[in-house]
């Protein structure tokens, strides 16, 4: 298990999981396009079935990072959201141990709600957080002596 940000997708478990989701709604990944051909419809067409998956999924992954995942899937591809789905990604925020004094996953989290509380069925680009990159400058700059001492 590997974990190499603080975003949504920044870790094996979230990667496994959206995996998963994606195999469970016929999704497969397009060698020629390199890439997995996400589409609405896909992921509406299998939500019951997501649903069921989520629900039974507390033993090899906390259930949050699934429906994590699963809102980041809809929401960036313009999918349904129902109000049974908005409440379980929503306690998905609520139950994030990862941010437990991860100022920067917090940070990710917040964003995630925000945008899962205001979504309306028009594609989001979700990608609460910024890249590794921009964290890692963050730290070194904490870490440097401020330039007004």
């Amino acid at each position: 298990m590997g974990k190499w940000g603080p975003g949504i997708l920044g870790g094996d478990d979230a990667l496994d999981e959206m995996d998963a989701i994606l195999s469970i709604c016929k999704i497969e990944w397009d060698d020629e396009s390199e890439c997995y051909p996400i589409k609405a419809h896909l992921l509406n067409e299998h939500q019951e079935a997501v649903a069921a998956y989520a629900k039974s999924c507390r033993v090899e992954n906390p259930v949050e990072v699934v429906y994590q995942v699963w809102a980041y899937l809809v929401m960036n591809h313009g999918a349904e959201m129902t109000p049974d789905m908005r409440k379980d990604f929503l306690q998905a925020c609520d139950d994030d141990g990862q941010a437990v004094g991860y100022k920067e996953r917090q940070e990710v989290i917040d964003d995630l709600r925000s945008l899962i509380e205001n979504y309306s069925g028009k594609p989001e680009v979700v990608e609460p957080g910024k890249p590794l990159l921009w964290y890692l400058y963050r730290l070194i700059q904490r870490g440097r002596p401020s330039a007004q001492a």
